[in-house]
């Protein structure tokens, strides 16, 4: 039954999740047209920018989020309210002060803004567009130690819904904005507003959900000194780890404003846009699998663990190659279509990205894995080398290539380090399995991604750039590619597998 119930709910994440995430891709969406029309590309490119700079540094949270999940795993598979409240509690102040530090430090960075932005915006209005960025991060973390226990919980759809909830008003009120002001302090100000509104009422919920995390038990020391020394060597290994990450994949910005200039990373952000709402998906299904993959490690039966992590792999590259046939067929004509012919990148910088995204799909699966067994110590260096040689061959690639350059060197440095070393930990300590055959997955998967690239290019030569030639090469490619990765895979473990686990969800949906 326990098994029956992870199914289930992981589906009903996953479900809600990617229902919410199509409703707030057609929001941001016409939001985007109406900012880039009424604002223009430099300060879609400073949004960007921004965005960019804030994101790398919301990663100083050194991943306690990644290691609060992991306690509370079995925590609530025990019902242990006692041990639950107190794992809330001890984390509470840990992000109070994360909050504090992450504004703290982006302010420190300000006099840096300078050497990174080639804008004719004047400097006043950059520092005070900056400072309302930050405010929304550092609001970001309140209340966020509350949050989690309802992805641990396998509750992660109430997070859905009410982020969908929440974005839409704000689009909805940003775009009204940007037509009758015209301003873009407004913009950030509705922006920080909704933030702290999404995680109050976040918070509520999981209050109500979990009434036992506000009350100070009675058993609260002797569960705290039981677990604080494993949480504080957790943090630090994770916090080397998150902060090479952070400068493994969040600098292409920064680099592409430096180098290139700060209106390339305008036209870059319109494919951002794109790509993050098909990233957003791998994050949903990630997300909804999270819990069930944690509550599974839980059992320590190696056979188990390694049957669904195979399973969840698959998934992850299946729906990398279907995405990226069909990306490949169809962004570049979508960019043409909304925004014009001057938007559109060149190849290089398109195959680029394409290249980015796949390794990324291939990346998560096994920091999924790993991060829901509790192995952070044995991490805690790769993504520093990652993050040096990304470094050194964007300032390389970029002076040479531009922005094809900058972001084909982040994909070469995680194939060079992260990519097989973290596979190589797992099948090395948790499964029972030769590490022989991650390869062999991994192989077979980028050998259909790139025989269905060519026959998908080859055949949407012939369909138009126009909108039904748009929907026409997605039906042509999806249907292509799809049909690729079913008959390659028809008999393997995994097909089978899911197949049974749709079955089931029929069953008791």
């Amino acid at each position: 039954m326990i098994k029956e119930s992870r199914s289930v709910q992981s589906f009903h994440n996953i479900v809600s999740g990617v229902l919410s995430k199509i409703l707030l891709f057609l929001f941001a969406f016409f939001a985007r047209t109406v900012f880039i029309k009424i604002l223009g590309a430099e300060y879609t490119g400073i949004n960007g920018l921004y965005s960019n700079i804030l994101t790398m540094l919301s990663l100083a949270d050194f991943g306690v989020a990644n290691v609060l999940a992991f306690f509370l795993y079995e925590a609530l598979r025990s019902n242990d309210q006692n041990r639950i409240a107190a794992i809330i509690r001890a984390f509470r102040k840990i992000y109070i002060f994360i909050g504090m530090a992450v504004f703290g430090i982006g302010m420190l960075l300000i006099p840096v803004l300078p050497a990174v932005i080639q804008s004719s915006l004047d400097e006043f209005h950059l520092i005070e567009y900056y400072i309302l960025f930050l405010l929304n991060m550092a609001v970001s973390y309140f209340f966020a130690y509350r949050i989690i226990i309802l992805t641990a919980d396998q509750k992660q759809y109430y997070e859905n819904f009410v982020t969908a909830a929440v974005q839409i008003v704000m689009y909805a009120v940003q775009i009204i904005y940007l037509m009758v002001f015209r301003d873009y302090t407004g913009f950030l100000i509705i922006q920080i507003a909704c933030t702290a509104a999404r995680n109050l009422v976040l918070s509520r919920i999981a209050e109500k959900k979990y009434p036992y995390i506000r009350i100070k038990s009675s058993d609260y020391r002797e569960y705290q000194f039981d677990f604080k020394s494993r949480i504080r060597k957790d943090i630090r290994s994770t916090m080397l780890y998150k902060a090479g990450n952070a400068a493994l994949n969040y600098t292409d910005n920064i680099l592409i404003s430096a180098i290139a200039g700060t209106v390339q990373v305008g036209y870059y952000s319109n494919y951002s846009l794109i790509f993050g709402y098909i990233s957003a998906y791998v994050h949903i299904a990630s997300t909804g699998i999270t819990a069930s993959l944690g509550s599974v490690n839980a059992e320590k039966d190696a056979d188990k663990s390694y049957a669904v992590y195979r399973t969840i792999s698959f998934l992850f590259l299946a729906g990398a190659c279907i995405l990226i046939n069909v990306s490949g067929c169809c962004v570049q004509e979508i960019i043409s279509v909304w925004l014009g012919e001057e938007y559109v990148l060149d190849y290089g910088t398109f195959a680029a990205i394409l290249v980015m995204v796949y390794v990324n799909y291939a990346c998560t699966p096994p920091v999924v894995c790993r991060e829901t067994l509790g192995y952070f110590k044995e991490v805690k260096y790769v993504m520093i080398p990652a993050a040096a040689v990304n470094l050194a061959l964007s300032v390389i690639l970029g002076r040479k290539y531009g922005m094809a350059g900058i972001l084909a060197a982040t994909p070469v440095s995680k194939l060079l380090t992260q990519f097989w070393y973290e596979p190589r930990i797992l099948y090395k300590k948790a499964f029972s399995q030769p590490y022989h055959l991650f390869w062999a997955q991994q192989i077979k998967f980028l050998a259909i991604t790139s025989g269905c690239m060519f026959a998908n290019q080859f055949l949407c030569r012939f369909l138009p750039g126009t909108l039904c030639g748009i929907m026409a090469r997605a039906a042509v490619s999806g249907a292509l590619t799809t049909g690729a990765v079913i008959f390659a895979n028809m008999h393997s473990y995994e097909m089978k597998d899911i197949i049974r686990r749709i079955r089931f969800l029929k069953k008791h949906s």
